[in-house]
């Protein structure tokens, strides 16, 4: 649903990609064969997660949360979370 909402799609990019979007993660964990880069704004933070049983890895999925972990799904919610992000 915040695909369709947002006017920002990080979804077939690479890390490397995204990392010059959007600057470096506040977070990057491995769990599995599941990598997740968390990128955090004062109103929300970005999870972006990648498969890393693919060789040439882009991102699957990406989801918008509250800072109290809640996923964002209000329009306006949304646009005030992306509005924070820098493009670089």
């Amino acid at each position: 649903k915040q695909n369709k909402l947002s006017n920002i799609n990080f979804v077939g990019e690479t890390l490397q990609d995204i990392k010059k979007r959007l600057g470096e993660p506040s977070l990057l964990r491995e769990d599995g064969k599941i990598k997740t880069a968390r990128f955090d704004t004062k109103k929300c933070k970005i999870f972006i997660y990648f498969d890393q049983s693919i060789t040439n890895q882009r991102s699957e999925y990406y989801e918008l949360r509250n800072n109290k972990g809640e996923l964002v799904e209000k329009q306006k919610e949304i646009e005030e979370c992306l509005s924070e992000i820098k493009l670089v």
